[in-house]
């Protein structure tokens, strides 16, 4: 009676992650509605930007599903296969389909050449080749051991569709709010044409970002690093000012900690190979 009580608490217990990362594919998915339902006007402006909006803001909650479904199943001891593949198959959702479809729609705002329209549904489909890529190799290298995840290989895919919907919250809050950020030095004319040159670039960006998926560059793995440290003191008071400035500028200072993460695979390879012929001399030197 009790071995079936335990193993009734142990199935519960196991939806209960499912359950965090299925919010995770409902948030691509409802992403992906909010973009089919854009409406362009006679020029190809768009009608409704505000579903640009909601989609990228839709792709930062699945980050958060996505952030904590793996520990709470750690924790809990109910890390499974199924819950695994359950994962990618919503990160792909969320974190594939749904970045690439905001960048080819999001492009779609500006009265672009049928050129570059081509390319850049083009480099969308090539950013969600590098995410399904990066899953996959995700599933074949990963380990249920809590060790496995201190890092990673290669820009997670969260990362990379959290840099794509940050970089489209920038550009429309640069085209309707950004009297909030004129100063003397700073006239919100040029913040407007800012805003409106982001979706240009955005699919060289998903470019990009799809060879730093598939690329063996290292990364930390922020959240576990984060619940590691044995400070509490040390984690209330990021926690305390990081909302501070999120709340304070959220556009901004998304787009500026997704850009910094992004840019640190390559900063740091970048400085070893910097620093490597300096190394290979004094190990030379030693050996002699």
């Amino acid at each position: 009676m009790e071995t079936g009580r335990k193993k009734k608490k142990k199935i519960n217990l196991a939806i209960l992650p499912n359950m965090i990362t299925l919010g995770n594919g409902i948030c691509g998915f409802g992403a992906i509605i909010k973009l089919a339902s854009l409406r362009f006007g006679p020029g190809g402006e768009i009608l409704n930007s505000e579903n640009l909006i909601y989609a990228a803001w839709l792709i930062m909650l699945a980050m958060v599903f996505d952030a904590f479904d793996g520990k709470v199943a750690r924790m809990t001891k109910t890390s499974s296969e199924f819950g695994g593949e359950l994962d990618s198959l919503s990160d792909i959702i969320s974190f594939g389909v749904a970045p690439a479809v905001l960048v080819a729609m999001s492009n779609s705002v500006m009265a672009t050449s049928p050129f570059w329209g081509r390319v850049a549904w083009v480099f969308s489909v090539a950013y969600v080749v590098g995410a399904i890529l990066r899953l996959a190799r995700f599933n074949v290298e990963n380990s249920l051991d809590e060790s496995a995840h201190e890092g990673f290989s290669g820009l997670p895919s969260p990362a990379a569709a959290g840099t794509i919907a940050s970089l489209v919250l920038l550009s429309q809050f640069l085209q309707k709010d950004a009297l909030l950020l004129s100063f003397s030095w700073i006239p919100s004319e040029i913040l407007h044409q800012i805003g409106r040159a982001i979706p240009f670039i955005l699919p060289v960006i998903a470019l990009l970002l799809s060879y730093l998926m598939v690329s063996r560059l290292p990364y930390p793995h922020v959240v576990t690093r984060f619940f590691k440290s044995k400070n509490n003191f040390d984690q209330f008071t990021m926690i305390i000012f990081s909302l501070i400035f999120i709340a304070l500028l959220p556009e901004v200072m998304l787009c500026l900690c997704f850009c910094g993460f992004t840019l640190l695979g390559p900063m740091v390879k970048l400085k070893e190979q910097l620093f490597a012929p300096e190394n290979e001399k004094e190990a030379c030197a030693t050996e002699s």
